[in-house]
């Protein structure tokens, strides 16, 4: 190697070197960032860290999650020797490996909850009394959605009766919505569209932050033109499981003779009667 080359290669490795030195820095300062913004949140009441972000820095919410992830994983990236801030949110985002006998536990486990679920869903009797309004919010993913299906909605819906009932954005879920006509012998009308707004899952195409509210009728009966609503409804939370009260106040409003039904709330309100197997 000639004097030229050995300098054009002294230059490219203290180059490299200097660029290896500024990430690791930016990973060290990645980690601080983490740590204030976990601070941040803790200070905060629940519900507002995401208002505060997109407030206050020029960043969004997930990019300050991926910092607080950093920052709580930040022991296991050292002894991984991760210095890159890219190669550190590669390294979290790579799934854990599990053995055959912990894959196989999970499921025997999943079908031993699974069973006992559909015992108990089984052996609590279903009202049997005529119901005008029936507001449903499905277990998806708990239970068979046939077992959902098998409920004798059409046995006890009055001859005018509305029924609500939510769903997940899911390719899964949706197209049981087509078979409710004939299952429960209630036609679609309508929908409505609660948006968490932040996203509480993914998939390959989008950022989830909704949640459908699709509307079955059988017979005659609609909301008074004072007492329609809006179809969307923005009411942030970070559990789509639990549905905002605004929804069933909403209902009362909009039905008050009504005779009610509420399937699968874990609570019990004036004028609704609750039927819920868990």
């Amino acid at each position: 190697m000639n004097d030229l080359q050995t300098g054009i290669v002294k230059k490219i490795n203290i180059l490299h070197n200097e660029i290896r030195g500024d990430l690791k820095k930016t990973f060290d300062k990645a980690i601080r960032i983490g740590g204030l913004l976990a601070d941040q949140k803790e200070s905060l009441e629940h519900g507002q860290f995401t208002t505060w972000v997109e407030s206050n820095l020029d960043f969004d919410i997930r990019t300050a999650q991926r910092y607080m992830k950093v920052h709580n994983n930040r022991e296991q990236l050292k002894s991984d020797s991760v210095s890159f801030l890219t190669e550190g949110y590669k390294q979290l985002e790579k799934p854990t490996e599990k053995s055959k006998e912990e894959l196989l536990n999970e499921a025997q486990e999943f079908e031993k909850k699974r069973k006992d679920l559909m015992i108990k869903f089984q052996t609590i009797d279903f009202p049997t009394k005529k119901y005008g309004l029936i507001y449903m919010n499905p277990p998806w993913g708990k239970i068979e959605s046939e077992i959902i299906l098998d409920l004798d909605i059409k046995k006890i819906s009055d001859k005018n009766c509305i029924l609500y009932i939510w769903f997940l954005p899911d390719e899964d879920i949706l197209p049981i919505f087509m078979r409710i006509d004939e299952a429960w012998g209630l036609k679609y009308r309508s929908s409505a569209v609660w948006d968490l707004v932040k996203p509480y899952k993914e998939n390959a195409w989008l950022k989830i932050r909704h949640m459908l509210l699709l509307i079955y009728k059988k017979g005659s009966g609609c909301p008074l033109d004072a007492n329609r609503t809006k179809s969307i409804q923005h009411i942030e939370s970070d559990d789509p499981n639990k549905k905002p009260e605004r929804f069933r106040e909403i209902l009362e409003k909009q039905f008050p003779e009504r005779t009610k039904l509420m399937i699968f709330s874990d609570k019990k309100y004036v004028g609704w009667d609750v039927w819920n197997p868990f």
